[in-house]
């Protein structure tokens, strides 16, 4: 975790994102280790080729018919290449939070949003989770985090934000859902029902989706191993 060194700007903002070393390894760290992995490909790659039940023989052979020093140069140098993309989407996906008195600024890629403080009832982290509640407990954000909880809980303190020390406070609230649970309305067991196989088969977009569709009922959703337990807000469902 990094603390911008010019974090205290004239709106009391404090920036919190990845640390100097995480920008370090992603720039340089991926595009060295592409390139040593696209070196030992290079090496291997005759061996493969001999190989005739390993798969994607035909890549194996024509990294192998390159002369040298063109063929490791080359897969060395499109090492560097995957590298670099691959830390280009790693610094997208990065999460920064700047903190204010009167808001937070949530920042992922060329995604934003503020949240005013008026809004915020609770903040806390919950597996990797950054969670803002609001005064009804509905989830007003939830951020896959990789900051250190110690400086985010500190920095949010420092603006008088609500950190809930515990985890989420409304823990012994929550339900596991079965298959069409009396207690909820028929909508929001269509939509679990929905979410269930898209947790089965690995679809993160629609589980994504789908939990922001049962929060406009009013519905809360933490996963554990596949599992889904719920818990409603006090905002009451409308339909």
């Amino acid at each position: 975790m990094y603390i911008e060194p010019k974090a205290q700007t004239q709106y009391n903002e404090t920036v919190v994102t990845i640390s100097l070393w995480d920008h370090i390894f992603i720039w340089i760290g991926l595009p060295l280790l592409g390139a040593v992995l696209g070196w030992l490909f290079r090496c291997v790659a005759a061996w493969g080729a001999s190989l005739s039940w390993i798969p994607y023989q035909n890549l194996f052979n024509l990294v192998a018919s390159f002369p040298e020093p063109q063929g490791s140069s080359g897969m060395i140098l499109m090492g560097v290449c995957v590298g670099l993309v691959l830390a280009y989407l790693a610094a997208i996906e990065s999460l920064k939070i700047t903190i204010a008195d009167d808001y937070i600024t949530i920042e992922r890629g060329e995604t934003s949003r503020v949240v005013n403080r008026t809004s915020v009832d609770a903040v806390f982290v919950d597996k990797k989770h950054l969670i803002l509640l609001d005064p009804t407990t509905a989830e007003l954000a939830r951020e896959r985090s990789d900051l250190p909880v110690n400086q985010l809980r500190e920095a949010l303190l420092t603006h008088g934000y609500p950190w809930s020390a515990n985890g989420d406070p409304y823990e012994n609230a929550y339900w596991l859902w079965v298959e069409d649970t009396p207690n909820l309305p028929a909508v929001a067991n269509t939509l679990f029902k929905a979410r269930a196989r898209a947790l089965a088969q690995g679809d993160d977009d629609a589980v994504t989706l789908l939990r922001m569709e049962l929060a406009k009922l009013g519905t809360v959703v933490r996963d554990e191993k596949k599992h889904q337990y719920w818990r409603c807000t006090e905002r009451q469902h409308d339909v």
